[in-house]
Protein backbone atom coordinates (compact mmCIF):
# COMPACT_ATOMS: atom_id res chain seq x y z
CA UNK A 1 0.00 0.00 0.00
CA UNK A 2 1.34 3.42 -0.99
CA UNK A 3 0.20 6.91 0.02
CA UNK A 4 -0.27 9.49 -2.70
CA UNK A 5 2.80 11.71 -2.97
CA UNK A 6 4.88 9.65 -0.50
CA UNK A 7 7.74 7.40 -1.76
CA UNK A 8 7.12 5.00 1.13
CA UNK A 9 5.47 1.59 1.33
CA UNK A 10 2.89 2.13 4.07
CA UNK A 11 2.42 -1.59 4.64
CA UNK A 12 3.85 -4.62 2.86
CA UNK A 13 1.86 -7.82 3.41
CA UNK A 14 2.85 -11.26 2.14
CA UNK A 15 0.92 -14.51 2.11
CA UNK A 16 -2.62 -13.12 1.83
CA UNK A 17 -5.06 -15.84 0.80
CA UNK A 18 -8.11 -14.96 -1.29
CA UNK A 19 -10.52 -17.86 -1.30
CA UNK A 20 -12.77 -18.75 -4.22
CA UNK A 21 -16.11 -16.83 -4.19
CA UNK A 22 -15.03 -14.89 -1.08
CA UNK A 23 -15.80 -11.22 -0.63
CA UNK A 24 -12.79 -9.67 1.13
CA UNK A 25 -12.25 -6.20 2.56
CA UNK A 26 -8.82 -4.85 3.48
CA UNK A 27 -9.08 -2.42 6.40
CA UNK A 28 -6.18 -0.05 7.12
CA UNK A 29 -5.50 1.55 10.51
CA UNK A 30 -2.86 4.18 11.23
CA UNK A 31 0.24 3.38 13.25
CA UNK A 32 1.46 5.66 16.02
CA UNK A 33 3.69 7.65 13.66
CA UNK A 34 0.92 8.48 11.21
CA UNK A 35 2.23 7.23 7.85
CA UNK A 36 2.80 3.51 8.35
CA UNK A 37 -0.39 1.49 8.69
CA UNK A 38 -1.61 -1.91 9.82
CA UNK A 39 -3.91 -4.05 7.68
CA UNK A 40 -6.74 -6.43 8.44
CA UNK A 41 -8.38 -8.82 5.99
CA UNK A 42 -12.10 -9.15 6.67
CA UNK A 43 -13.91 -12.00 4.96
CA UNK A 44 -17.60 -11.25 4.55
CA UNK A 45 -19.47 -13.48 6.97
CA UNK A 46 -16.21 -15.08 8.07
CA UNK A 47 -12.83 -14.51 9.69
CA UNK A 48 -10.71 -11.43 10.37
CA UNK A 49 -6.93 -11.71 9.90
CA UNK A 50 -4.57 -9.01 11.15
CA UNK A 51 -1.40 -8.12 9.24
CA UNK A 52 0.52 -5.78 11.52
CA UNK A 53 3.30 -3.57 10.23
CA UNK A 54 6.77 -4.67 11.34
CA UNK A 55 8.65 -1.51 10.39
CA UNK A 56 9.30 1.92 11.84
CA UNK A 57 10.47 5.26 10.44
CA UNK A 58 13.55 7.01 11.83
CA UNK A 59 15.19 10.34 11.06
CA UNK A 60 18.17 12.14 12.59
CA UNK A 61 18.59 15.73 13.70
CA UNK A 62 22.27 16.68 13.72
CA UNK A 63 22.81 19.45 16.27
CA UNK A 64 26.49 19.24 17.20
CA UNK A 65 27.86 22.60 18.29
CA UNK A 66 31.49 22.61 17.15
CA UNK A 67 32.51 24.23 13.89
CA UNK A 68 32.93 21.47 11.33
CA UNK A 69 31.55 18.73 13.58
CA UNK A 70 30.07 15.82 11.60
CA UNK A 71 27.48 13.26 12.65
CA UNK A 72 26.90 9.65 11.61
CA UNK A 73 24.07 7.45 12.89
CA UNK A 74 23.19 3.86 11.96
CA UNK A 75 20.11 1.97 13.16
CA UNK A 76 20.32 -1.84 13.07
CA UNK A 77 22.84 -1.71 10.26
CA UNK A 78 20.92 0.86 8.18
CA UNK A 79 22.79 4.19 7.78
CA UNK A 80 20.47 7.11 8.55
CA UNK A 81 23.08 9.88 8.18
CA UNK A 82 26.75 9.65 7.26
CA UNK A 83 29.15 12.50 8.00
CA UNK A 84 26.26 14.98 8.22
CA UNK A 85 26.91 18.64 9.07
CA UNK A 86 25.05 20.52 11.81
CA UNK A 87 22.42 21.77 11.94
CA UNK A 88 20.60 19.36 9.65
CA UNK A 89 17.41 17.27 9.62
CA UNK A 90 17.43 14.06 7.61
CA UNK A 91 14.52 12.45 5.79
CA UNK A 92 12.83 9.47 7.39
CA UNK A 93 14.29 6.00 6.71
CA UNK A 94 12.41 2.71 7.06
CA UNK A 95 13.97 0.26 9.54
CA UNK A 96 12.82 -2.92 11.22
CA UNK A 97 10.83 -2.32 14.38
CA UNK A 98 11.94 -3.70 17.73
CA UNK A 99 15.09 -3.20 19.76
CA UNK A 100 17.46 -1.10 17.65
CA UNK A 101 21.22 -0.83 18.10
CA UNK A 102 22.42 2.72 17.39
CA UNK A 103 26.17 3.04 16.76
CA UNK A 104 27.88 6.13 15.37
CA UNK A 105 28.58 9.56 16.88
CA UNK A 106 26.55 8.36 19.86
CA UNK A 107 25.78 4.77 20.76
CA UNK A 108 22.85 3.14 22.45
CA UNK A 109 19.83 0.88 22.12
CA UNK A 110 16.33 2.15 21.44
CA UNK A 111 12.99 0.36 21.25
CA UNK A 112 11.20 1.28 18.01
CA UNK A 113 7.52 0.40 18.06
CA UNK A 114 5.99 -1.03 14.90
CA UNK A 115 4.34 1.73 12.88
CA UNK A 116 6.08 4.50 14.83
CA UNK A 117 8.04 7.53 13.68
CA UNK A 118 11.07 8.57 15.75
CA UNK A 119 13.50 11.49 15.63
CA UNK A 120 16.99 10.83 17.02
CA UNK A 121 18.68 14.10 17.99
CA UNK A 122 22.45 14.26 18.44
CA UNK A 123 23.19 17.34 20.56
CA UNK A 124 26.06 19.26 22.09
CA UNK A 125 29.84 18.99 21.68
CA UNK A 126 31.14 16.16 19.51
CA UNK A 127 33.47 15.12 22.36
CA UNK A 128 30.51 14.46 24.69
CA UNK A 129 27.42 14.17 22.47
CA UNK A 130 23.94 13.59 23.84
CA UNK A 131 21.31 11.39 22.18
CA UNK A 132 17.71 12.55 22.63
CA UNK A 133 14.83 10.42 21.37
CA UNK A 134 11.68 12.19 20.20
CA UNK A 135 8.44 10.38 19.36
CA UNK A 136 6.76 11.87 16.28
CA UNK A 137 3.01 11.80 15.69
CA UNK A 138 2.38 12.76 12.08
CA UNK A 139 -1.31 11.88 12.14
CA UNK A 140 -3.26 14.87 10.82
CA UNK A 141 -5.82 16.62 13.03
CA UNK A 142 -9.35 15.28 12.94
CA UNK A 143 -10.66 18.81 12.37
CA UNK A 144 -10.75 19.77 8.69
CA UNK A 145 -9.53 23.27 9.59
CA UNK A 146 -7.07 22.33 12.33
CA UNK A 147 -3.27 22.08 12.51
CA UNK A 148 -0.83 20.50 14.96
CA UNK A 149 2.20 22.52 16.11
CA UNK A 150 5.00 21.62 18.54
CA UNK A 151 8.41 22.88 19.63
CA UNK A 152 11.57 20.72 19.78
CA UNK A 153 14.61 22.10 21.60
CA UNK A 154 17.79 20.98 19.78
CA UNK A 155 20.11 23.37 21.63
CA UNK A 156 23.27 22.37 23.51
CA UNK A 157 22.32 20.71 26.83
CA UNK A 158 25.76 21.46 28.30
CA UNK A 159 25.31 25.24 28.02
CA UNK A 160 21.57 25.87 27.53
CA UNK A 161 19.98 23.62 30.17
CA UNK A 162 19.08 26.68 32.26
CA UNK A 163 17.23 28.27 29.33
CA UNK A 164 14.01 26.31 28.68
CA UNK A 165 12.07 27.63 25.71
CA UNK A 166 8.57 29.04 25.27
CA UNK A 167 6.82 29.30 21.91
CA UNK A 168 4.02 31.76 21.24
CA UNK A 169 1.70 32.03 18.27
CA UNK A 170 0.09 35.42 17.89
CA UNK A 171 1.42 36.30 21.36
CA UNK A 172 -0.30 33.36 23.09
CA UNK A 173 1.90 30.60 24.50
CA UNK A 174 1.45 27.23 22.80
CA UNK A 175 4.54 25.55 24.33
CA UNK A 176 6.49 26.26 27.51
CA UNK A 177 9.44 25.06 29.60
CA UNK A 178 10.92 22.95 26.77
CA UNK A 179 14.47 22.00 27.81
CA UNK A 180 17.31 20.89 25.47
CA UNK A 181 16.59 17.46 24.02
CA UNK A 182 12.86 17.69 24.80
CA UNK A 183 9.69 18.43 22.89
CA UNK A 184 6.42 20.12 23.74
CA UNK A 185 3.04 18.48 23.35
CA UNK A 186 1.35 19.10 20.01
CA UNK A 187 -0.89 22.15 20.21
CA UNK A 188 -4.15 21.83 18.27
CA UNK A 189 -4.77 25.15 16.53
CA UNK A 190 -6.88 26.64 13.75
CA UNK A 191 -5.24 27.10 10.35
CA UNK A 192 -3.97 30.57 9.55
CA UNK A 193 -2.16 32.64 6.93
CA UNK A 194 -1.16 35.68 8.99
CA UNK A 195 0.22 34.42 12.31
CA UNK A 196 3.33 35.62 14.14
CA UNK A 197 5.56 32.98 15.71
CA UNK A 198 8.02 33.75 18.53
CA UNK A 199 10.35 31.54 20.59
CA UNK A 200 11.86 32.91 23.78
CA UNK A 201 13.17 31.99 27.21
CA UNK A 202 12.08 33.56 30.48
CA UNK A 203 15.70 33.30 31.65
CA UNK A 204 17.11 35.33 28.75
CA UNK A 205 16.06 38.86 27.83
CA UNK A 206 16.47 38.60 24.06
CA UNK A 207 13.86 36.77 21.99
CA UNK A 208 15.54 33.74 20.43
CA UNK A 209 13.33 33.78 17.35
CA UNK A 210 10.91 36.45 16.21
CA UNK A 211 9.56 37.94 12.96
CA UNK A 212 12.50 40.35 12.87
CA UNK A 213 14.67 37.30 12.13
CA UNK A 214 13.24 37.28 8.61
CA UNK A 215 9.67 35.93 8.76
CA UNK A 216 6.90 38.50 9.09
CA UNK A 217 3.87 36.21 8.97
CA UNK A 218 3.41 32.47 9.09
CA UNK A 219 1.05 30.22 7.14
CA UNK A 220 -0.24 27.10 8.88
CA UNK A 221 -2.27 25.06 6.41
CA UNK A 222 -5.28 23.02 7.49
CA UNK A 223 -4.80 19.28 8.10
CA UNK A 224 -1.03 19.72 8.54
CA UNK A 225 1.53 18.85 11.24
CA UNK A 226 4.35 21.29 12.04
CA UNK A 227 7.49 21.07 14.18
CA UNK A 228 9.69 24.05 15.08
CA UNK A 229 13.29 22.97 15.78
CA UNK A 230 15.43 25.43 17.71
CA UNK A 231 19.19 24.97 17.26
Amino acid sequence: VFATGEPVVNVDVHGVTLGSTEVDTIVLSAGAGGLLVNASQVVQGGSVTAYNNNQARVRVVSALTGAGDRNSVTVNGTPIVVNAPSPAISAYTLVNAGSAAIPGTVTGTQALAAGSATTLMVLGPAAVPTLAVIADDNRVPTSTTGVKLRLVNAMDPTTMAAYPLTMALDYSAVASNVTPGAQSAYALLPSTTTSILEVSSALQAATMYSPTNGLNTLTLSAQSVYTVFMF
